[in-house]
């Protein structure tokens, strides 16, 4: 009997034994039928990136980025819902108040590189879109040939878009036979300024702007400061303040100058900048600080570069910045740069790059923040009631922070001084 048990056990084994080794080629031939991954598969491949969230919390946008094509924008709500996705959505921003998503569509990016390859002039090839989508409505509103666009921080309602240089040109010919016809208008571009439109989100009207240079919105109230360049028989070259609920335009300056640093206080209701009257090819033109309050009809100028001579000279590469009831205005002031020998030829100019070992930093890092160091400045206040002045930077204090919270008022500041300390860090 114990016989007979062990052989129909043996047996058992056997019949397992031979279907064991009759699965293995087709174990074999399915693990052949997967291939390895190869670059390729890295195209296919999603993250995402630029994620924010709306001021009440209730929903979220972000970009899906493929390893290679066109991103994709997605809208969701926080508990996970698809509001929207839209193909070749970039640059969103979300309103404060949470009604709008506003971001650029571009065109196809094989279109693009299909173009670029027959060497398409820059005149023919597509144009970005402006896409305004309204969240409550589920409504979106496209906009084309617009090149940038800047939403308010903490108001609403409205939000100023720069179109492209190629929009609004009239491309028919004039007849040079008619004497009656307009001269034609001068093209937009980064020489002559380009269209602005400042758009009312809720009404869909618009008013343009046309050749701006430079354009600030106010960080609280519907205002926002421009430099024109349109001159004619209604508009004269200047500086602007614009009122987005009045739609009305209120020129503080005027003359074909060196304007930079435009800035607007947090309410609107006072406006810097820096100004240079000094021919624009100069080496280094001496710039002037002009503030304007609502209640003045041009900006006056409060401070010169005679007047701190002490300090060197206005930084006009630095922004302006009030403080958050309007006291003051911080700006930065620079060494007085040298001069250079308008005299020497080319060839007769000698070029040389010194580094000693004991520099505080390494001769690679001193080139790449070349731009950085000669851009660079010592903060300085403007007590703007009193008109009192006062350095709080300088060699000795290169850094001067305010605190992480902007908006404060300023109190109080801390110097600070890391340039005994860098020699340490090319070491190590």
């Amino acid at each position: 009997m114990k016989s007979i048990l062990s052989n129909q056990h043996l047996l058992s084994k056997f019949f397992i034994l031979i279907t064991l080794l009759c699965c293995i080629p087709e174990l074999i031939t399915g693990q052949s039928d997967k291939r390895s991954l190869d670059f390729t598969d890295y195209d296919l491949w999603n993250r995402i990136t630029e994620e924010k969230i709306s001021s009440d919390g209730s929903f979220v946008v972000f970009h899906q980025v493929p390893g290679k094509g066109d991103p994709n924008l997605k809208i969701q709500t926080t508990d996970g819902r698809s509001v929207l996705s839209y193909a070749r959505g970039h640059k969103f921003e979300i309103t404060e108040d949470a009604n709008y998503v506003v971001f650029i569509i571009t065109p196809h990016l094989d279109s693009i590189r299909a173009l670029q390859r027959v060497k398409t002039p820059e005149k023919e090839m597509p144009c970005d879109t402006l896409g305004i989508y309204n969240v409550q409505r589920n409504e979106l509103i496209k906009i084309p040939h617009v090149r940038s666009f800047e939403i308010p921080e903490e108001w609403n309602g409205a939000m100023v878009y720069t179109l492209d240089e190629y929009a609004l040109i009239d491309t028919s010919k004039n007849d040079k036979s008619d004497t009656t016809q307009v001269k034609k208008a001068k093209k937009p571009g980064d020489k002559n300024g380009y269209h602005i439109i400042a758009y009312d989100l809720e009404r869909h009207t618009h008013d343009t702007l046309k050749y701006i240079k430079d354009v600030k919105l106010a960080k609280e109230k519907p205002f926002m400061i421009l430099h024109s360049l349109e001159n004619d028989s209604l508009n004269a070259e200047g500086i602007v303040v614009y009122d987005f609920t009045s739609k009305s335009r209120k020129s503080i300056a005027h003359g074909s100058h060196i304007y930079e640093q435009l800035e607007l206080s947090q309410d609107g209701a006072q406006a810097a900048y820096l100004v240079s009257k000094e021919d624009a090819k100069s080496y280094f033109p001496n710039y002037e600080l002009a503030i304007w309050k609502n209640q003045d009809d041009t900006a006056s100028i409060v401070l010169s570069h005679t007047d701190i001579m002490n300090a060197g000279v206005l930084n006009h590469h630095q922004p302006l910045d009030f403080s958050q009831d309007g006291s003051k205005l911080f700006f930065q002031t620079m060494p007085s740069p040298i001069k250079k020998d308008s005299t020497l030829l080319e060839d007769e100019v000698i070029k040389v790059e010194v580094w000693s070992y004991m520099d505080s930093r390494l001769h690679t890092q001193q080139n790449v923040e070349e731009e950085k160091d000669v851009q660079k400045g010592f903060q300085a206040v403007f007590h703007i009631p009193s008109g009192r002045v006062i350095q709080l930077g300088n060699k000795d204090i290169p850094e001067v922070s305010f605190g992480q919270n902007k908006d404060k008022n300023h109190r109080y500041a801390c110097g600070i001084n890391s340039e005994p300390y860098l020699m340490n860090v090319s070491w190590e």
